[in-house]
């Protein structure tokens, strides 16, 4: 009987690490420490496309952190959590919080309420217009009968426009019927 036990305890432990997709290695001291570590274990086969706003993880950028300047190589924009991350290994991100700047391949990030924009205006990257960056998730489609999957879902990197001036953020619809 016992060992009948351990052999459906081990198939049933074996049964919920592998639905297990996603880990977050948060801070232990309970205090928001400005990152954390995430661990994607299982890719959705059924989707495609990415939630990186960046195809290349080699990306040079400046981070300016609590008035301090740091130089990483590899980082990139999720567009899926609106964070910046790193990455550690093939299914591991160093997950970013609290960036008050991020210059990226030319490109300025600016943190607005604890989003990031992308500031379209050089000449005045705190004021003017902003770009916002998120991802459409296209969920796949299934046959009623069979439950195949006939196409996959996708990822899609969207983007909305704003105007920032004096604290206040206001949503720029970019529409032929909005603007005559």
């Amino acid at each position: 009987m016992k060992k009948i036990f351990v052999f459906l305890f081990s198939i049933s432990t074996a049964y919920f690490l592998q639905a297990q997709t996603f880990i977050n290695y948060n801070t232990l001291s309970g205090k928001d420490a400005g990152a954390t570590v995430s661990a994607y274990i299982n890719n959705n086969s059924e989707m495609s496309g990415s939630f990186y706003l960046y195809e290349n993880w080699e990306n040079n950028a400046t981070v300016l952190f609590k008035n301090e300047e740091v130089l990483i190589k590899n980082i990139n924009f999720d567009a899926l959590r609106g964070k910046f991350v790193s990455q550690i290994s093939t299914d591991s991100v160093f997950v970013f919080y609290n960036l008050d700047k991020v210059f990226i391949l030319g490109k300025t990030f600016i943190n607005i309420n604890n989003k990031y924009y992308q500031s379209l205006d050089s000449s005045n990257p705190e004021n003017g217009f902003l770009k916002e960056y998120y991802i459409k998730e296209i969920k796949p489609e299934v046959h009623v009968i069979s439950n195949k999957v006939l196409k996959p879902g996708e990822k899609k990197l969207m983007h909305k426009y704003y105007m920032y001036l004096n604290n206040t953020l206001t949503e720029i619809n970019l529409k032929k019927k909005d603007i005559l």
